[in-house]
């Protein structure tokens, strides 16, 4: 990681004069990303000014540029960074595409104590981005010419969830020998949950509509940001649809008030928003959502292996949310 810092920096002095950076105070510093080891991240700042460098894999780099294609829009109307440069050669072996954005010197609301105070206008922000039809057009469907009809809802829900689940299930398999906390008998528990999940969406008719909500798709509360005077951030748009599930929204952002009083009214709040259907899907999602605990920890604690200069903190970090919702979910879904 330290030889990658080296050559974001490089990348940054050659590009410092655009990026208004004093070409010989820049620096370089990798950023963890709780939610995974997808993407690579890292602080690019002279001192002074600080932007956010993210670069992506091949597989992903489509979803980058879907980003910046609406990014100055998105920047204006849903509290996005605002996004400065494109990065279209490959810096770094195996990332062909990245964006540089404005660094957003917020708190994310999984480590703010006032976080509930922005709930309510985050839910109003979200509601409008799902009816946007100017960014649908702009966007199109993840779905592409090989579903020119588009999605179902429940199709929209095997994308974000189910296909995630079996990737994350295939790397848990590879990394087996290392998770010596997880009983023997899981492992195989968690391959028929999956198919337990798929089968829910698939035959429930609340999923067989089209799926037409432009939806941000991973609105958890490491991706929003406050700033600790009611205002907020809403970062990584990579996932961004124009054929996804406004319940996906509404069930990942509320998730972590589960637990807490609000969390009745909240429900009704977002039925009010986008309609009981939406609100019913919730549900399944909210499933997912626990399931996602469960098994997208094991994947983090594995992958950790190729990023020593995270791994302890985030292997204890993905051991300790398994731990704790595995149990769980098993409590409440057998």
């Amino acid at each position: 990681m330290r030889k990658f810092e080296k050559t974001v920096a490089a990348w940054g002095i050659r590009h410092s004069r655009t990026l208004g950076l004093e070409a010989g105070r820049i620096e370089a510093r990798s950023i963890w990303n709780p939610g995974g080891f997808v993407n690579l991240s890292f602080l690019l700042t002279d001192g002074n000014r600080r932007f956010h460098v993210k670069l992506a894999p091949a597989d992903h780099a489509d979803s980058l540029r879907r980003w910046a294609a609406v990014g100055d829009f998105l920047a204006r109307e849903y509290a996005a960074p605002r996004i400065v440069d494109t990065i279209s050669q490959e810096m770094i072996p195996g990332y062909p595409f990245g964006l540089v954005t404005e660094y957003v010197d917020g708190r994310p609301m999984a480590d703010a104590p006032d976080a509930e105070r922005i709930v309510p206008e985050v839910m109003r922000t979200i509601s409008r981005l799902h009816r946007d039809r100017r960014i649908a057009g702009l966007v199109g469907r993840r779905a592409g010419a090989d579903r020119p009809r588009g999605r179902t809802y429940a199709e929209a829900f095997m994308d974000m969830y189910i296909s995630r689940f079996e990737e994350d299930l295939e790397t848990v398999l590879e990394g087996r020998a290392l998770l010596g906390f997880v009983a023997r008998e899981a492992f195989e528990w968690f391959r028929g949950e999956i198919e337990r999940l798929r089968e829910a969406a698939e035959r429930s008719p609340l999923f067989a509509g089209q799926a037409r909500d432009v939806a941000h798709q991973d609105l958890n509360w490491h991706n929003v940001l406050t700033d600790g005077s009611g205002g907020f951030w809403i970062i990584d748009w990579d996932d961004l649809t124009a054929d996804g599930d406004a319940a996906a929204d509404y069930s990942v952002f509320l998730w972590p008030l589960r637990h807490t009083p609000s969390w009745p009214a909240l429900r009704e709040t977002a039925a009010a928003l986008a309609g009981g259907e939406t609100a019913e899907r919730m549900r399944l999602y909210e499933r997912a959502n626990l399931f996602d605990e469960v098994i997208d920890s094991l994947a983090d604690y594995v992958e950790a292996e190729r990023a020593p200069d995270f791994r302890e903190a985030a292997q204890s970090r993905a051991r300790a949310v398994h731990e704790r919702a595995y149990p769980l979910y098993r409590q409440w879904y057998g």
